[in-house]
């Protein structure tokens, strides 16, 4: 919580798919953090910190901010799934939907054209946060200086000098997602160190699972270069959008972009990619001078173990976490392991056909520890209970099955309404969580 008389008034402006993918060059944990915990790094951007981290020599106002205005602009075919994390934490979401065949959007232009409304907002703006590195809003930038107000704007190592100096304070990626985004540094540099050896984050899926994809790849982008010259790579991501497997494939099971052209360009020695320090800055055709293309190495298979089914129940039960998580941050639902969830719902059916059914009856019997209630706190049990009661789950002397049933369907409901539908596997998922375990507690 801020103090309205001494906090900087700012408005805050999100390019969602700049910033997305390009902390996923950085690390994948760094990309999904960002999408989906935005109250994590919003606590961050009103604490101030940000300016007292950024470079220079010149004296930053870092006092806490107010951000009155919270707006993301993103492409709903490309990030949908996304949306609904932001609305729960109460950003306006603007919907910029692909104009183009190679998945170009109006973000840019309705962000600046929205910012450049903001100036002339009866709120008296002190700072616009413009969460992008795209240098394309150089003059927005410039324009907001000539009224004398603050801009601190988001920049990696490929952003270009003006657009650096347009602003007030900058904001390095690397800083916003170790300090943001809670990514360990040295972590996150032992991890790029072997990035095209192995997976970057938890749930990247192998790279051999898109061994015929990336050769599609490699020959689109070829395309796409000879078409238009030189290809930044934060528009990279725009020419593989054409393939329908690109979307939440960690660059086509490769984890980071650098790791994806590195195997690209063995594919199509045609493409050369320019270098800034570690990270790729644009993709080219080879010229005369540059160094011959690495060669290809044949593709290894890692041999299975006799414990492979500890493996894949592992990995079942890290996704199934994952999931779980989401439905927290989304809707609230307890995370309550599988048994737990049994037991309440088997005391719950049993308390029903005594007769008890009314809410409050039912919470003062099941939210204490045991062996009096289910061993659930007061406020898990109480959002079981009222969803249940609310969509009819107690009527007709259901069994714990019944309930359990009941349960699943309406977070399903509440999933649906917050913008996130579920796909078959992810109602699979709930039904594995809430209801396939049930039986044991009869």
């Amino acid at each position: 919580m801020t103090d309205n008389d001494t906090a900087v008034r700012a408005a805050l402006f999100i390019d969602f798919d700049n910033v997305f993918l390009s902390l996923n060059q950085i690390d994948r944990r760094a990309g999904k953090t960002f999408a989906e915990r935005p109250a994590l790094w919003l606590d961050w951007l009103e604490s101030g910190r940000y300016a007292a981290l950024a470079g220079g020599d010149d004296a930053k106002d870092t006092r806490p901010r107010r951000i009155l205005v919270r707006n993301c602009y993103l492409n709903p075919s490309a990030f949908g799934n996304q949306r609904a994390f932001f609305t729960r934490a109460a950003f306006h979401v603007v919907d910029c939907p692909a104009l183009t065949a190679r998945g170009k959007n109006s973000a840019d232009i309705v962000m600046a054209m929205d910012i450049l409304d903001a100036i002339q907002h009866p709120t008296r703006f002190d700072e616009f946060i413009i969460l992008s590195s795209d240098a394309d809003f150089t003059p927005v930038l410039l324009r907001l200086r000539a009224f004398d107000r603050l801009t601190s704007v988001l920049t990696s190592v490929v952003t270009a000098a003006a657009f650096r100096e347009a602003c007030d304070i900058s904001i390095d990626l690397e800083t916003f997602a170790v300090e943001a985004l809670g990514l360990s540094l040295e972590d996150r540099r032992q991890r790029n160190g072997g990035a095209s050896a192995g997976p970057v984050s938890d749930g990247q899926p192998p790279s051999s699972d898109y061994e015929g994809v990336r050769p599609r790849a490699a020959n689109i982008l070829l395309e796409e270069v000879r078409r238009q010259g030189a290809i930044a790579s934060q528009d990279v991501f725009r020419v593989f959008t054409r393939l329908d497997k690109f979307q939440d494939s960690y660059w086509f099971g490769m984890g980071t972009l650098k790791a994806l052209l590195d195997d690209l360009t063995a594919l199509e020695p045609d493409l050369f990619v320019e270098m800034d320090g570690s990270l790729p800055a644009a993709v080219r055709l080879r010229g005369p001078d540059d160094p011959p293309p690495p060669e290809k190495t044949p593709a290894t298979v890692e041999v299975q173990s006799e414990s492979v089914d500890d493996g894949a129940q592992l990995e079942v039960a890290e996704d199934q976490a994952r999931f779980i998580d989401d439905v927290y941050v989304l809707i609230g639902a307890p995370k309550l392991s599988s048994e737990i969830y049994g037991r309440l719902f088997s005391m719950l059916a049993e308390l029903a056909s005594k007769g008890v059914a009314t809410p409050d009856e039912l919470l003062s019997a099941t939210g204490a520890p045991p062996p009096r209630g289910a061993g659930v706190s007061r406020r898990d049990a109480s959002y079981v209970i009222s969803s249940l009661a609310d969509s009819g789950g107690f009527t007709g002397a259901p069994s714990a099955n019944d309930l359990a049933q009941r349960f699943c369907e309406s977070l399903r409901t509440a999933l649906a309404n917050a913008g996130r539908g579920l796909e078959p596997e992810g109602q699979a998922q709930l039904r594995r969580w809430l209801v396939d375990g049930v039986g044991d507690q009869r």
